[in-house]
């Protein structure tokens, strides 16, 4: 009561009598008290407590002494004050310091720095007897307690879910617990206690915005161990270290991906320098292992692709950064491997502790406690299957998975250059194989020799059992095989197929190729030769018509590919044009044959008609020299008297025989008439023209034609061989009049070109003129037009030419 009384009052108190004063309250410490002085210890208002005295005599204290306990009361108060003070401040400094330690170690960016310095911090501040951050994956709903300590030691860290106990309640609550006393204050159902109960427990989420990355807790085994500053000093540390957190977990993603970019770039580097596709496994296994640090990374090559099947696995060694890859020909078919092969999906297993089967299935000589397997596969063709093993249960992240994902892009990119490589070097292989087989059939004269270079060839490039090669028999209408190699000669008397019949006789009537995949499930096919499995035809054909099937033999099933039908085809088109040389060949040769006859007997027949001319040209001269002789013998007067007119007409009979005797020489010297055989004279070519007219209206007088001429006045006198020029005439008139009708018109004309010194004379006609395709050939020697309509030697439009281009006309 004297308490409440000087709190309230602020006053001294003086009790004279113990015994006999309400005011007092005896304690129970058998102590005799008979009188009492109390003064309050006041500072600024502030009740801090009180000084007693007591004394076992009534009335040992008077008012003096009361006023002098208070004056002295006064002096201790502020005293207190003043120390109190000065232990918050220290208090506050050392708060102050912890904050800033602990925001220095956020720029850090390493959260196991962040993590000691909290804890070191903390320490100093209150009492931690247990202490633990917990870190919240969202991803896995996991909380991983690190940074533990219990009494002062070290706990290792482990991981809970996030569904258990106080710290998971915190988090997805995201609200704080305070416990001042376990013993005294209500605890929520979630918590778990491990041992010994705490009194005092602080924990408080880790907060970043609107996210949710931990929790911190401080735990005491004292009751209220934590005042209202430990609980705002240790809620402000906690948003600092949510920050730091988040942070340091940003970074080391960013590091983490920034790592496997430059690793999967270096890989890319390293796998664009190869087409082999042992390299590219070697290098894709030792890769995987880097980035993920699985208990053992095994790539199995795919029997579907353009290799063989075998397996790369990588385990760690003494270094573990220098894996062991070893090559092996083991192909484990677990069932995990066979859903990835049936789906194309990639197959993840975090935890296969409750799958023991499964374990077992992947031969390793522990049991594998997660996998993802996924595949190595571009525009649907899988090349490999990569499988990740571990030792422990392990969450496959989305980082994770994309970056595996990523990692399985590149190696099949490498795998499918390495097999357009490998189908390339084929092709090539083919190409010159194909090329060599074109030089030689084009090198064959016989279809013999064809065939067996085509068959041999074809076996040997693709590497099958036989090859043949049939053609179309027209008349018989069956396909019959020419030419074979791997097949007996007795079956080869079998190989005959009737046009449509399944295998050769389908080929050849659709022009379409045939694989017939296994010959004992076709039930189709006819079988020849028991030995053959799989047989691909593929037509020949020239022109667009099929001559024949060529085709290929093997021993297996399923031995071709459409690969080979395509080279098989392209083989076919050039055997076929070789096979259509050699034909053409034979043919060119019979006729060759044929025109070497035909061109003898010309020649026999030309030889002759030479002759007949030679010696018709030679008979001719001696009677052309009596009629000759007896014409100057009656122009001189030498048989009798002739008349002036006599006289001309026999002048026109000695120029004219003379002509003819020149025609015969010229015939008989048999070679063209040249300038230097002329003999030229200045000759009035209007007159010549004139004369030619007068004898031919002289010699066609009965058969009705009309002779007209158009001539140039003034015509200088030109240089020529009158008796050459006039048979130029002779024969361009007589020419006229055989191929005019009867009574037809025939016009001699003559123009004259003064500025090129140079007269051109023309004869025309109403007959029935040159055919087009008959124009080159008139001026060859012995040529005739419309043979069965008129006769003639051919030789009088030859002599014209000779002898106008003899006179540079």
């Amino acid at each position: 009561m004297t308490s409440r009384l000087m709190r309230e009052n602020g006053q001294p108190i003086v009790i004279h009598d113990c015994t006999t004063d309400p005011r007092w309250i005896q304690l129970p410490d058998h102590r005799i008290i008979r009188s009492w002085l109390g003064a309050p210890l006041i500072h600024q208002g502030e009740f801090m407590g009180e000084i007693n005295l007591d004394s076992a005599e009534t009335s040992s204290f008077s008012d003096e002494d009361a006023e002098l306990v208070l004056a002295l009361a006064s002096q201790v108060a502020a005293a207190v004050h003043n120390v109190r003070q000065f232990g918050d401040e220290q208090r506050r400094a050392k708060r102050y310091q912890a904050l800033s330690d602990v925001s220095h170690a956020i720029s850090r960016l390493e959260l196991s720095s962040v993590l000691e310095v909290a804890y070191q911090k903390i320490t100093s501040l209150m009492d931690t007897s247990t202490f633990f951050i917990g870190l919240y994956d969202p991803e896995t709903r996991l909380v991983s307690i690190v940074g533990a300590y219990d009494h002062g030691h070290h706990s290792p860290d482990t991981v809970m879910s996030v569904d258990e106990g106080l710290t998971g309640m915190v988090i997805r609550s995201r609200q704080s617990i305070i416990i001042h006393d376990s013993t005294r204050d209500s605890l929520p159902d979630a918590i778990i206690v491990d041992g010994d109960m705490p009194r005092s427990i602080l924990m408080f989420p880790l907060m970043t915005l609107d996210d949710v990355v931990g929790v911190i807790t401080v735990q005491s085994y004292q009751p209220d161990a934590y005042s209202p500053d430990d609980i705002e000093t240790l809620e402000i540390i906690a948003g600092a270290i949510a920050t730091a957190v988040s942070n340091a977990q940003l970074y080391d993603k960013a590091l983490e991906r920034l790592t496997a970019l430059e690793t999967l770039h270096q890989m890319s580097l390293d796998l664009a320098a190869t087409q082999d596709p042992d390299t590219i496994a070697e290098q894709v296994t030792r890769t995987a292992y880097k980035l993920f640090r699985p208990g053992e990374v095994r790539l199995c090559l795919r029997d579907h692709a353009p290799w063989e099947p075998r397996t790369w696995v990588a385990h760690p060694g003494d270094d573990p950064n220098r894996p062991q890859i070893l090559q092996t020909g083991m192909t484990v078919q677990s069932t995990l491997i066979q859903g990835m092969s049936a789906t194309k999906q990639p197959v993840i297993r975090h935890s296969l502790a409750d799958q023991p089967a499964l374990q077992a299935e992947f031969e390793t000589p522990w049991p594998v406690q997660a996998a993802a397997i996924y595949p190595i596969m571009r525009s649907g063709h899988e090349f490999a299957a990569l499988s990740l093993l571990y030792r422990e249960p392990t969450y496959f992240r989305r980082d994770v998975q994309r970056t595996l994902e990523l990692l399985c892009m590149q190696a099949a990119t490498a795998f499918e250059n390495a097999r357009y490589t490998i189908a390339l070097r084929r092709r090539l292989d083919e190409v010159s194989a194909l090329q060599d087989l074109a030089r030689q059939v084009s090198s064959r004269a016989t279809l013999a020799d064809v065939f067996d270079v085509v068959v041999r060839t074809l076996q040997d490039v693709y590497e099958c059992r036989g090859a043949w090669i049939a053609l179309l028999d027209d008349g018989q209408q069956e396909v019959i095989v020419k030419a074979a190699t791997g097949l007996d000669p007795e079956m080869l008397e079998r190989a005959h197929f009737t046009l449509g019949e399944y295998g050769a006789g389908q080929v050849v009537q659709t022009g379409q190729p045939l694989y017939v995949r296994d010959t004992l499930n076709d039930p189709a096919f006819r079988v020849v030769d028991p030995g053959v499995r799989s047989i691909m035809i593929v037509p020949l054909t020239v022109r667009g018509s099929v001559i024949g099937a060529l085709g290929l033999d093997g021993a297996v099933s399923n031995a071709f590919t459409p690969e080979h039908e395509r080279v098989l085809t392209i083989a076919g088109g050039q055997i076929a044009a070789a096979i259509e040389m050699v034909n053409l060949l034979n043919q060119t040769r019979e006729r060759a044959d044929q025109l070497a006859a035909a061109n003898a007997a010309l020649e026999a027949q030309d030889a002759l008609r030479r002759e007949l001319v030679y010696q018709v040209s030679h008979d001719l001269r001696s009677p052309l020299q009596i009629v000759y002789g007896y014409a100057d013998m009656l122009r001189n007067g030498e048989l009798g008297p002739v008349t002036e007119f006599q006289t001309e007409v026999l002048d026109l009979v000695l120029k004219r025989t003379r002509s003819i005797e020149r025609l015969t020489l010229d015939i008989m010297a048999a070679k063209p008439i040249s300038h230097d055989m002329l003999e030229l004279d200045a000759i009035d070519l209007n007159e010549m023209c004139h004369q030619a007219i007068v004898d031919a209206q002289m010699i066609h007088s009965d058969q009705g034609f009309t002779f007209v001429t158009h001539l140039a006045p003034s015509v200088m006198p030109v240089q020529a061989d009158y008796h050459r020029l006039s048979r130029v005439f002779d024969n361009l008139i007589s020419n006229a009049v055989k191929f005019s009708p009867e009574g037809g018109t025939i016009t001699l004309s003559s123009e004259r070109d003064p500025d090129r010194q140079r007269l051109t004379v023309s004869i025309s006609d109403q007959g029935i003129g040159i055919a087009p395709d008959q124009i080159p050939y008139v001026f060859e020697r012995f040529y005739r037009g419309n043979r069965k309509r008129f006769s003639g030697s051919g030789l009088g439009l030859y002599i014209v030419q000779q002898i106008v281009e003899a006179h540079l006309g």
